[in-house]
């Protein structure tokens, strides 16, 4: 009866029982645990943002930095300039957020990451033309300053 649960044999017999390593040690019913509290949607904290809780915006920015500078720094490749694309990025949705209502009056929290993901593609073309329009000048500048002053 004891035989497979020795920290039972122990406290039968009347001595203290000994510590159980934490992997043996059963589990409570699954009715006893909480479920875990589902973290705000895209939407949700949208709205703190609008309502003034700074909170909802920090949220968001923990939640899509990562995958936006990856983003940024794959596009960008090893140009510089991805950490300041994000924060640009960052700073359109603190400015004017999307209407996040998705089809049928349901909020779509996807909608949020994709227009962050397109602000920041669509920022960082903007630094690889204006990159490759300063190569171009710089490629042909002192020729042409010195034909601009006419010597």
């Amino acid at each position: 009866m004891w035989e497979g649960r020795p920290e039972l044999l122990d406290s039968a017999k009347g001595s203290a029982p000994r510590a159980v390593h934490p992997a043996r040690r059963p589990l409570p019913p699954m009715n006893e645990q909480e479920p875990p509290t589902p973290e705000p949607g895209d939407a949700e904290l949208l709205g703190r943002w609008r309502g003034g809780d700074p909170s909802g915006f920090e949220l968001l920015v923990r939640r899509y930095e990562g995958p936006l500078l990856r983003h940024a720094r794959t596009l960008l490749r090893h140009g510089g300039g991805a950490e300041d694309t994000v924060q640009e990025a960052f700073l359109r949705l603190a400015k004017t957020p999307p209407d996040l209502e998705g089809r049928e009056g349901v909020p779509g929290d996807r909608e949020l990451s994709a227009w962050l993901h397109r602000v920041t593609r669509n920022l960082c073309l903007d630094v690889m033309r204006s990159e490759q329009r300063r190569r171009a000048r710089e490629a042909r500048g002192p020729q042409r300053r010195l034909s601009r002053r006419g010597t």
